[in-house]
């Protein structure tokens, strides 16, 4: 599908790079370090095939990292209005792509469908681009940009349309995979998990169950700040 969409709007402008049929790892990180070879502009963007960018995405993405001089920046991805239910419901379920925030400007963790890097860190880090390169997740390319002294900045503006899983059987295949992913990050950053292997987050993650509880226990409240977990004046 991917290929014939791209086919169909090939351009003087566009690029288009494939991974090869013989590659050892023909997964979505190896795609992504194929683009970041390929690349000749000074900023990388990546979002995904069951994505649909913002009309102005890049300009937001661009216009913060130019703002701050940052390496790397990322923004949200939403699930769009599904008329099914049981799409409806994994879009909802836990374990999504998400960003986890230290504060309204800085990620700890940004989304792969959703990021952008200076193309210049990326060729002279050698072991970021190679965590690119391989089955990793998300969070071991931030983690490393973040060892390395990099800060990741984060544009509210920025936004995708991320489609989730259409069946439970797809959602439960996808969550493994992030297990699996998560076990082999494990091991290159075990300070950065509890005991029980789950990743420790200096943010709050986005998932927090007591959060919803606590807004539908005040339908009349605003809720501000982080996660909007400060009650406001009422209505």
């Amino acid at each position: 599908m991917t290929a014939r969409v791209t086919e169909h709007w090939r351009s003087p402008r566009v690029t288009i790079a494939a991974v090869s049929s013989v590659s050892p790892i023909r997964v979505l990180s190896a795609a992504r370090n194929v683009g970041a070879e390929a690349a000749t502009g000074d900023i990388v963007a990546y979002t995904d095939s069951d994505c649909v960018a913002d009309p102005d995405w890049l300009t937001y993405l661009v216009a913060k990292m130019e703002a701050g001089y940052l390496a790397a920046c990322g923004g949200p991805n939403f699930p769009p209005p599904e008329d099914n239910l049981i799409p409806a419901a994994v879009a909802v379920a836990p374990g999504g792509p998400t960003h986890v925030l230290i504060s309204d400007e800085v990620a700890e963790h940004i989304a792969g469908c959703n990021m952008a890097f200076r193309r210049d860190v990326l060729q002279h880090s050698a072991d970021l681009i190679r965590s690119i390169a391989r089955p990793a997740t998300m969070s071991d390319i931030c983690w490393r940009f973040q060892d390395a002294g990099y800060t990741i900045g984060f544009s509210p503006a920025a936004i995708v349309w991320h489609f989730r899983r259409n069946t439970v059987a797809a959602y439960c295949a996808q969550q493994r995979g992030y297990g699996k992913a998560e076990a082999l990050v494990y091991a290159k950053h075990p300070f950065r998990f509890n005991l029980f292997g789950q990743a420790k987050w200096l943010g709050p993650y986005l998932w927090r169950p007591l959060h919803l509880v606590a807004a539908v226990a005040s339908p009349g409240h605003l809720f501000r700040g982080v996660r909007a977990r400060a009650v406001s004046d009422p209505l």
